[in-house]
């Protein structure tokens, strides 16, 4: 456990004699009214058995328990263990609301929102990495890194990765500026970010830029001869100029590979040979995977002796110790959990309070008095009887503790303690367990397993976004395992929902006959998509796979159109992008994704 001194060096505030109050005080509801208008601090009053004060440097008081901010963090515990008052407090260097927020976080059934305000997302992440609280910390830098903050907010999220030897957080961030033209962005934007780890940024935009123009040539040099010397009679060139005049601005690739983008000047002339679709086909898949290629080569490297040189004193401890290790986390409490397995796990009744409204009614009933053994002061503890696994407990306390959480790879981890979770009422780790379900490697792997878990635990968000991703998968194939628990009405609900949007989606494509077939060479390219999208639909009633460049190509048969054209030479053909085309793709793809994509449980 880290000493004062220790902590000092760190720039960690603690709290010295003179700073402890020895009884309780007021609760200075004028602070709490003029800082918190609607609503108050949650930890501002009333909070039940409280045991230690964390007083705000706007001195608004928060109220918690010893035990909570102990387990959450080592700071607090070896501040705490410092302290003899009754009521102890501790001064924070923060103001109340980020107090509050970060109390919020640590305890189990309490979901913050820190809304649209970015600055105070980052005090929270702040207060968490000083006072090193893992569990918080490991949710914020996922936080950190969502689309919509990474969209608004890149540069900021890289000063603060990189501040903070994110290093995972501070790559993505740095690839999220390539949107940005880095001689425009202004000194509040970099204000965080140390002259080191600008440069490196600036020398991959660099290297990121060269390496795209170079793709782009290699897509160029692909084109006829005809079209490299006249840039605007063909819609592969027009796309060379604008997408290079856009990377030597910004060396990011979501906008030269948007949907808009891509669709400019569609309409204007076309080369039968540079712009047909599955020629275009292979030279965007080459330009793409080049792109990714330059991506990973350029990931960048923080070094601590990079962020080290730069630190302020406001700067959090530049190493962040591990808590205790997961072995230890059950070795004491005031209470025992007794698995079917006979393992013994001692928690503090506290937490389960706070955590479950199924322990909360249990402990709040009369309490029969154990048989005491004054020669064993193990026997004075009360044992419950519980027919869980210990593998599966200790896991689902992990959920409800202050500490990292637990990592679910498989159904077979996660559905003893999503089990448990809903015996024992404790919805914060329902919540938990339900995030994690949403993430690929569960409901793009086997949706159908996911929706049904999602019924037979009440979670209807879950529920809603599973029966989408069940539209993308072959239901017939389902496996028997993937709707155990799931009754056969629920799963006939299933069915219908899929084949009443594929109903749908077959009378949207086929309401309007496709673009007519070239008069000249005599293919019939739209026709041989339809044919082949209502096929899939009638499987994976979705738009994602018929409107993609890939599956449109398969309309083609590649043999069939280059005979033809060396029977008949090159002409303005209908198997190109053209307007027509386009246009026809577009109101489909549209009218579709209109339709409801999710089943209410």
């Amino acid at each position: 456990m880290a000493s004062q001194d220790d902590l000092h060096l760190h720039g960690i505030p603690i709290t010295d004699a003179s700073s402890i109050a020895t009884t309780r005080p007021s609760s200075r509801l004028d602070v709490v009214a003029e800082e918190f208008p609607l609503p108050p601090p949650l930890f501002g009053v009333g909070v039940e058995d409280a045991d230690v004060i964390l007083r705000g440097k706007d001195d608004v008081d928060l109220y918690a328990h010893a035990i909570m901010l102990k387990r959450a963090s080592p700071v607090f515990a070896s501040s705490l263990s410092e302290l003899v008052p009754e009521v102890p407090v501790l001064n924070i260097d923060a103001d109340g609301r980020t107090i509050d927020t970060l109390l919020q976080y640590i305890y189990p059934d309490c979901r913050p929102e820190v809304g649209q305000d970015f600055d105070a997302f980052l005090g929270v992440l702040q207060l968490a990495v000083v006072y090193q609280v893992g569990h918080v910390m490991q949710l914020l830098r996922k936080m950190l890194v969502q689309p919509d903050l990474l969209h608004a907010y890149p540069i900021r999220i890289y000063a603060a990765a990189t501040r903070w030897r994110f290093n995972e957080e501070a790559d993505i961030a740095a690839e999220a500026t390539g949107k940005l033209d880095l001689a425009q962005v202004g000194e509040k934007e970099v204000g965080n970010i140390s002259a080191t780890d600008l440069v490196k940024l600036m020398a991959r935009h660099r290297r990121r830029k060269g390496d795209i123009l170079e793709a782009l040539k290699g897509w160029k040099g692909a084109l006829c001869k005809t079209c490299q010397g006249a840039p605007g009679d063909s819609w592969s060139m027009r796309y060379y100029v604008r997408a290079s005049d856009e990377i030597k601005k910004r060396p990011g690739t979501d906008v030269i590979f948007s949907e808009e983008f891509i669709n400019q000047e569609m309409g204007k002339s076309n080369c039968p040979e540079c712009d047909n679709y599955f020629a275009l086909s292979g030279r965007m898949k080459d330009l793409k995977q080049a792109a990714t290629q330059s991506m990973r080569r350029h990931s960048p490297s923080y070094s601590r002796k990079s962020v080290q040189s730069t630190a302020s004193a406001y700067s959090p401890p530049l190493v962040v110790p591990s808590t205790p290790q997961m072995e230890n986390i059950f070795s004491e409490g005031d209470c025992i959990l007794r698995s079917i397995d006979s393992q013994d796990i001692r928690v503090y009744r506290r937490i389960l309070i706070e955590a479950s409204h199924f322990w909360k009614h249990l402990f709040s009933l009369p309490q029969s008095q154990p048989d005491v053994d004054p020669r064993d002061p193990e026997s004075a503890v009360p044992i419950v009887d519980c027919t869980e696994r210990g593998r599966t407990l200790k896991l689902l306390l992990q959920l409800i503790y202050p500490v990292p959480k637990p990592q679910f790879r498989t159904f077979a981890q996660i559905e003893p303690v999503l089990e448990a979770a809903h015996k024992f009422e404790m919805d914060a780790a329902l919540q938990h367990l339900a995030g994690i379900l949403r993430e690929p490697h569960f409901i793009q792997l086997d949706p159908v397993r996911v929706y049904a878990l999602a019924c037979r635990y009440d979670l209807p968000d879950l529920a809603r976004l599973a029966s989408s991703f069940t539209l993308r998968s072959d239901l017939e194939q389902t496996a028997e395992e993937s709707v155990f628990g799931l009754s056969a009405a629920a799963f006939l609900r299933l069915l219908q929902f899929r084949d009443t949007r594929a109903s749908q989606i077959t009378s949207i494509l086929t309401e309007r006959a496709p673009p007519s077939p070239c008069e000249q060479c005599k293919i019939a390219w739209a026709s041989n998509w339809l044919r082949l999208a209502l096929e899939e639909i009638r499987r994976r009633p979705v738009s994602d796979v018929i409107f993609s460049l890939s599956f449109v190509t398969k309309s083609f048969d590649v043999e069939q159109v280059r005979r033809s054209f060396d029977r008949i030479g090159y002409h303005q053909c209908n198997n190109i992008f053209n307007i027509a085309d386009h246009d026809w793709l577009q109101e489909l793809k549209k009218k579709i994704d209109q339709l409801p994509e999710s089943l209410d449980p």
